[in-house]
């Protein structure tokens, strides 16, 4: 059959199936590390998965068709809307939906998205959607950086297409409102190790150039062209380079007297790195110069007006700006154009730490409190709370250790017990355990063996379960609370056990056993790797020993 007899005969076909209901389109380049799990992520969610390959040198290409996904050559331009269109120009779902091979969608993030969607579709009025994304620290954690608003959703309408060579924008081109959703993609573009890896600061610094030299003056998307350059300067650490080019920007905004998003942006990025330089009364005149450009509800201006205010000193004239900043992330999330869940624990631990230096321990607990209900398991926190206990009376100890919220009893524990607090962690990880969270024993055992205890070190995690992600510390604290009582032959049945080579070589090391030739080079890397973990207590005549653990 001549070959375009068939692509009329393939064409009919698709005109003639159902129309699905949701396209996810990418552009990929080099993305095999991440692109597996990004379309698995979709499976259930996505209709149909579209690849647009700009030129992929590695697997890329292979990954994806195996995923069932359709996978095209998009020449490369140096123009991501060029590249993004013609990928959305191919899709045939009734609704589009924009992903990056770094993102993917948790399971039950991605079935909440797909009902939200249907639920959408039903009103007219709405011709977009706007997702969370959620940009997380590093590869293989899930500390989350910082959460923002972003379009990735909208009606497959031709005239629904992207603008702008670099930062494309989606959001110029939609005829209809935008729904803002609270579901939750998770992106990983924004780590460190990704970011030097593919060079993103370099291209885009290129990019960013290139398009900006050919705008005119006065072209209405140049502000915010350059605010992202002065991004690509905070990312590469060049912190004078990014305050010069953000005030620029406020200056100019400032002059303009334009109250809109990008001004409460700006204002967040530029006091985001001069407030680590130290330049408190440059971020207060900057807050009485844009306090009228910038929209409310703005957490960011209280919070850099008061955290400016107390590092100046003036702490009780600080502190109403800072419950200001609270208010706003409590009261109105959906408010916020950027939520940094760093900025936001930092908020809490600082107010918790102006009521402290103003006398006022009740208060202190109490925001502090309110600041662990929201983000559980935050080292910052944890060290207010060890710092506030220290000032606090036994019995009111006892209370706030009652008033602790799930979830932060691990948190608290392990810096605690890294501090050598061990009363404190012992009697905070207990407290975890009892509400049903399982990892704080570990940390209370470990406790226990520097407090003399090493029979109830033994007691508090023997019956961790094996596939518990601390269970190698269970077992190694099971084994040295064995030879630190006494039991030499529990000892050293126990260290025989241990699974992990390089552990039982490390225990054999630590407790005076014999290891063979050639052993030495890895005893000393699973002792790193367990004093990474807990701090290691003396065992008085072993071959190697160590009091030394992990940074906190």
């Amino acid at each position: 059959m001549p070959r375009n007899v068939a692509g009329v005969r393939r064409r009919r076909l698709e005109d003639d199936a159902p129309q699905p209901f949701l396209s996810a389109c990418y552009i990929a380049k080099n993305e095999a590390e991440f692109i597996g799990r990004s379309i698995a992520s979709l499976k259930g969610v996505a209709d149909e998965v579209l690849v647009g390959d700009t030129g992929s040198t590695d697997d890329t290409r292979r990954i994806a068709a195996e995923l069932g996904a359709r996978v095209f050559h998009v020449p490369w331009t140096d123009d991501f809307a060029a590249a993004r269109n013609a990928v959305l120009e191919r899709a045939r779902g009734k609704w589009c939906f924009v992903i990056d091979a770094d993102e993917w969608f948790s399971p039950e993030e991605g079935q909440r998205f797909l009902e939200m969607l249907r639920q959408v579709d039903r009103v007219p009025q709405y011709h977009g959607v706007s997702v969370y994304q959620t940009n997380l620290v590093t590869l293989d954690g899930n500390e989350v950086l910082d959460r923002g608003r972003t379009v990735r959703a909208w009606r497959n309408f031709p005239y629904h297409r992207y603008s702008q060579p670099i930062h494309e924008q989606i959001v110029p081109s939609l005829r209809g409102a935008v729904y803002l959703s609270d579901v939750e993609l998770l992106h990983v573009g924004f780590a460190s190790e990704v970011v030097a890896r593919k060079g993103k600061s370099d291209r885009n610094f290129r990019l960013l150039r290139k398009y900006l030299d050919s705008l005119p003056p006065d072209a209405p998307n140049r502000l915010y062209l350059q605010m992202q350059l002065g991004r690509e300067y905070q990312r590469l650490t060049q912190p004078e380079a990014a305050a010069d080019t953000f005030a620029a920007v406020a200056d100019e905004i400032v002059k303009r007297g334009e109250a809109g998003p990008i001004s409460k942006v700006i204002y967040a990025y530029l006091c985001s790195v001069i407030y680590p330089l130290g330049r408190y009364q440059e971020i207060l005149d900057w807050s009485d110069r844009m306090q009228s450009v910038v929209p409310l509800p703005s957490a960011d201006l209280p919070f850099y007006r008061g955290a400016s205010l107390i590092q100046l000193g003036r702490v009780r004239e600080g502190i109403p700006h800072l419950l200001e900043a609270i208010a706003c992330y409590e009261g109105a999330p959906a408010g916020q154009e950027l939520q940094s869940v760093d900025q936001q624990v930092r908020v809490y631990a600082l107010a918790s730490l102006a009521f402290r230096m103003v006398g006022d321990l009740p208060q202190s607990w109490y925001i502090l409190r309110r600041g662990m209900e929201r983000h559980p398991d935050r080292a910052l926190l944890a060290e207010r709370f060890l710092q506030l206990v220290k000032e606090m009376p036994p019995v009111d100890v006892q209370r706030m250790v009652a008033e602790i919220p799930a979830g932060s009893h691990s948190g608290i524990a392990r810096i605690a017990l890294l501090s050598r607090a061990h009363d404190v962690c012992l009697a905070v990880a207990l407290a975890g355990r009892a509400a049903g969270d399982l990892t704080p024993a570990v940390w209370a055992a470990a406790a226990a063996l520097f407090m003399g205890h090493p029979d109830k070190a033994v007691a508090i995690v023997g019956d961790l379960p094996a596939d518990h992600k601390y269970a190698m510390v269970a077992r190694s604290v099971c084994a040295m609370g064995a030879r630190l009582a006494g039991d030499t032959v529990r000892f050293a049945e126990l260290v025989e056990a241990e699974p992990d080579s390089t552990i039982r070589i490390a225990l054999r090391m630590w407790g005076g056993l014999p290891i063979n030739d050639g052993e030495a080079d890895e005893g000393v890397k699973g002792l790193q790797r367990l004093g990474s973990l807990i701090p290691l207590p003396t065992q008085p005549g072993a071959a190697a020993s160590t009091e030394a653990g992990p940074a906190a």
